[in-house]
């Protein structure tokens, strides 16, 4: 009886062994797909500043010293006149007297003139209280806008107080530069070669403006972020 019992152990053992040879491989576990690296995001793009002969954005926004948002596009069908302005730079103050003899000049003739105040110092406050107070006392006709982050300057490329720029009734930059040939402010404004009177009667003539570029003289703007 044992040695009848070996013998089918063995059988079985054999035939056990031989049937895990037939069985083929077991397959490897299946690697996971490689992970797909995020995409760097892409650099923004700089904006260039507008040159003369370009149109400007029309969307591009301005605030009032009440908080209003005004966009450019309220001012298509008018010629605009930008001037970039200072209620402490003895430069810009020193061309108020020259700037409101213009805009009594030209704004019956569908010119809007605009001040933006882009100077760090100026339009940090909340209210502005300051440059209200200066538009009070000095009688200032035209509205004044805030430039708290210098969006609307670095747009034009804006450099000095005063410094400006006149768009045509399509909202197309037509000149950029100074006020006129007399940056001491000496001389009668009557006898200076004005180059925004010269540009605006070319404009409003519907022709082109006989200078569309001039040097800007004043002091320089403020920026936010800036070390000066």
């Amino acid at each position: 009886m044992n040695r009848t019992w070996i013998v089918a152990a063995l059988v079985l053992a054999t035939a056990a062994f031989a049937s895990a040879q037939d069985k083929p491989p077991a397959a490897p576990p299946a690697k996971a797909p490689p992970q797909e690296k995020p995409a760097a995001p892409k650099a923004e793009q700089s904006v260039k500043p507008y040159v003369v002969g370009d149109v400007v954005d029309p969307a591009l926004a301005l605030i009032d010293l009440d908080g209003k948002s005004h966009t450019l596009k309220e001012y298509l069908g008018k010629t605009v006149v930008l001037d970039f302005w200072s209620i402490e730079c003895p430069v810009s103050k020193g061309y108020e007297a020259r700037f409101k003899e213009i805009y009594a000049d030209y704004s019956k003739k569908n010119v809007v003139f605009l001040m933006v105040d882009a100077n760090v110092g100026e339009v940090g406050g909340a209210d502005f209280a300051a440059i209200k107070k200066y538009v009070k006392d000095q009688s200032i006709p035209y509205p004044v806008m805030a430039d708290k982050k210098n969006v609307v300057a670095d747009r034009f490329s804006a450099q000095t107080t005063p410094h400006v720029f006149i768009l045509d009734d399509k909202g197309k930059l037509r000149y950029a530069g100074g006020v006129d040939n007399d940056p001491d402010i000496k001389k009668d404004s009557k006898t200076v070669k004005s180059f925004v009177r010269e540009a605006l009667d070319a404009l409003l003539a519907g022709k082109e403006p006989p200078q569309t570029t001039a040097k800007n003289n004043g002091c320089s703007i403020k920026r936010a972020g800036a070390s000066n």
